[in-house]
């Protein structure tokens, strides 16, 4: 074996680079999401209106108190594994 070789017992292991994120609903029904720090929430707000069978405009999406954006990771929002969305409908209307 060369010495650029690795034998097996040397390999590596492979690091999880990847964070639970879980979104909560009004009816308190949880969705689980496996991502990357660095995958952007678009991905997962189409995936959550998707599996909804709605449009993305349906819901807003809050983390510590702020509306998230499609162009927030959870890493610029400082997240850790297991972290909680919460996911409102959005409802328009009022006043007479």
């Amino acid at each position: 074996m060369s010495d650029n070789e690795m034998s097996p017992e040397e390999e590596k292991p492979k690091i999880d680079n990847t964070i639970l994120i879980r979104l909560k609903n009004q009816s308190a029904q949880e969705s689980t999401f496996k991502i990357k720090p660095t995958t952007l929430f678009e991905k997962i707000i189409n995936a959550y209106a998707k599996m909804h069978g709605k449009k993305v405009d349906t819901f807003r999406f809050f983390f510590d108190g702020h509306r998230l954006q499609a162009t927030d990771t959870p890493k610029s929002l400082e997240m850790a594994d297991g972290d909680l969305v919460d996911v409102f409908l959005e409802q328009t209307g009022g006043g007479c």
